[in-house]
């Protein structure tokens, strides 16, 4: 990495910083195996130290099962060769590493050496263990990166830092490579010796690649695809995006095994919204923005996100911090203010915690999925957008009671200057809006899909700044099952597409409470199907009553539980007007008319929303309740009831 050695008492001390690795039988008591796997990565000194450690521990090879990991930080320097820290989180199974505590012993060195070893103890919640391992790199991580190029597109791998004046007063004036840059962060790149000239023709008569045709050109070209983890990314520096000011894409994140090929716009920086013709400097902006938009993508290869979704909480990694107004690789150069005069070609501290010490699974290619959701870099999503997107829950404190139904409100608003323009249906259209569930043990993540899509036709409106669309869903159920149901922590997170950009709320944390007795527990059984979700997503249906005996069951077991008047407001609304119900004979087939019946709507709706306003309030939350208790108002008026 080349990194600066350390001065203590006048004489300079080599790095310890780097990976050290264990594979062997294992002589503790605690955790002995047969064959167990271990990598532990210190971070104290060498480029941008981190002050932190973190590893990985298998009782079998990795191949075979995913290693626990864990991380710990800060690190406390005990002597010139010892730290410790508390272990701040565990991924995985935590009897492995029972542990809340640990030191580490690196010998230091006045001379070069490839020999150091690490001693390592864990202690506190358990009895102390102490292995020994082995320097393996000063690295962190090590990727191949394959690179390919369009014919006739530009393929820029380096930048002279000081060839366009708005750079730092203080930056290094050198020719910076792709490698040096992640080399720096603690990435030793690769780079494979296969090489190829991908034909223009694959991206269609317009000549501009579109997601499809990227993906066709990684699976021919890319020497190393496969539908499985690896550390190796395909790089392809093509002409044109899909939109003529895209400048690159981390294109592969649809299927299964995510972020294993970005492309490189070269043509989008002679666009003249990019770089007018009278631009200063105009070949070297457009030189120094190619090479931006490749150490960019890549990044998102490793599954970093943008340095504004600080917030990504999904990922379960709890130690990124706020980026947004730093000039950092993650970023994008007119999200900042003079970016380019404060920026190193460098990360964030943060982006570098994850780089170099999230578990494996959340940073190999190929594992876990991207978990950002807008993975263009281009200068038609630059400028800030002016809605906001959040997300309103029915409990103020996201905390359900089991086998309660999770409703929450969608909220769409102007939070710019000047008055917009956007569809009226924009959030309720299927095909705009999406909202990720994510277990927070890191067990799963869904993404809900309702029962139902439906199109609408385009109906303009125009809203003031403050002004803001809702739509409320009903997400514990889908078409997959249900979403939540069991006991535990949630995150939810949002998306919308606009026609100018993606909105991503921030992590709305929630939880299910555990049942409360036996009686819930065997309620939930007959509960927790598809045709019991669509009662309470659309009403009671008399042409299916299986559901409807399940709520009526809840109204008489369970009749004090927040469930209970949700079950009275499903079953009142077949009865609030005239139904047809599909018959089927031996015979013949027929619609059969079941007539309303308003006394027992009302008296479900009643037991919905009356009685204890407070308890309803605080089952339905405000805006909801006041949505229900308007809409049974207005029948009741149609219906002669005052």
């Amino acid at each position: 990495m080349g990194e600066p050695k350390l001065e203590i008492g006048g004489q300079s001390l080599y790095p310890v910083s780097g990976t050290y690795v264990r594979d062997g039988a294992s002589t503790s008591t605690t955790l002995s195996a047969i064959s167990d796997y271990e990598v532990v990565r210190l971070d104290v000194d060498g480029s941008s130290p981190q002050n932190m450690a973190s590893g990985s521990y298998s009782r079998l090879s990795p191949s075979l099962t995913r290693p626990v990991s864990w991380v710990a930080r800060p690190l406390e320097q005990l002597d010139a060769s010892t730290w410790e820290a508390n272990i701040l989180q565990v991924w995985g199974d935590e009897r492995v590493i029972p542990h809340r505590r640990v030191r580490i012993q690196v010998p230091r060195s006045y001379v070069a050496t490839a020999t150091s070893r690490m001693t390592i103890t864990f202690t506190d919640g358990a009895p102390d263990v102490t292995r020994t391992l082995n320097f393996a790199s000063s690295y962190f991580r090590e990727v191949t990166f394959e690179f390919d190029t369009v014919e006739g597109a530009p393929r820029v791998t380096s930048v002279d830092t000081c060839a366009h004046d708005d750079r730092p007063a203080f930056l290094r004036c050198e020719n910076l490579t792709f490698q040096a840059v992640y080399d720096r962060a603690g990435v030793n790149v690769l780079q494979s010796r296969n090489r190829s000239t991908v034909p223009l023709a694959l991206a269609g008569g317009d000549q501009a690649w579109q997601d499809a045709e990227l993906q066709a050109a990684i699976r021919t070209y890319f020497s190393r695809y496969a539908d499985a983890p690896d550390w190796v990314v395909w790089t392809l520096f093509a002409g044109t995006g899909r939109t003529s000011t895209v400048a690159g894409s981390m294109f592969d994140d649809s299927d299964s095994n995510q972020r294993q090929g970005i492309a490189i716009f070269g043509n989008a920086q002679e666009q003249p919204q990019v770089a007018p013709r009278d631009l200063p400097q105009r070949a070297e902006f457009i030189h120094r923005d190619r090479f931006f938009a490749l150490i960019h993508e890549a990044g998102h290869c490793f599954n970093l996100h943008h340095a504004w979704l600080y917030y990504n909480a999904e990922l379960l990694w709890p130690f990124f911090d706020n980026a947004e107004n730093f000039a950092t690789i993650m970023n994008y150069p007119n999200r900042v203010t003079d970016f380019y005069r404060r920026f190193r070609y460098s990360f964030h501290d943060s982006e570098l915690r994850f780089l170099r010490h999230a578990p494996d699974r959340l940073v190999e290619m190929g594992d876990e999925r991207f978990h950002h959701g807008e993975d263009e870099l281009g200068r038609d999503q630059l400028s800030a957008s002016p809605w906001t997107l959040s997300l309103e829950l029915t409990r103020s404190q996201g905390v359900f009671e089991f086998l309660e139904p999770v409703f929450l409100t969608v909220s769409l608003m102007n939070s710019g200057r000047h008055p917009q323009t956007i569809d009226a249906s924009v959030l309720d259209d299927a095909g705009n809006f999406a909202l990720l569930i994510a277990r927070r043990d890191g067990t799963s993540a869904r993404l809900w899909r309702p029962f139902v899509e439906h199109c609408y036709r385009t109906a303009p409106r125009v809203l003031h700044p403050g002004d803001s669309l809702k739509a409320t869903f009903f997400v514990s159920s889908g078409l997959d099952g249900w979403y939540l149901a069991e006991p535990g922590a949630y995150t939810l997170q949002a998306y919308l597409r606009t026609p100018e950009s993606v909105l991503i709320t921030g992590p709305t944390r929630i939880r299910i409470a555990h049942s409360s007795g036996w009686e819930e527990e065997n309620v939930a059984q007959d509960l927790f199907t598809k045709d019991v979700g669509r009662a309470f997503a659309f009403g009671a249906s008399h042409g299916m009553p299986a559901p409807v005996e399940t709520l009526r069951n809840i109204l008489e077991r369970l009749p004090e539980r927040a469930v209970a008047r949700y079950a009275a407001a499903a079953l009142a609304e077949p009865w609030m007007q005239d139904h047809r119900v599909l018959r089927l004979g031996s015979n013949q087939h027929c619609f059969e008319i079941i007539k309303a019946n308003p006394d027992e709507a009302r008296r479900l709706q009643e037991m919905a929303v009356l009685g204890d306003s407070e308890t309803a309030s605080h089952c339905f939350g405000h805006a909801r309740l006041d949505e229900i208790s308007q809409r049974y108002a207005a029948w009741r008026y149609q219906n002669g009831g005052g």
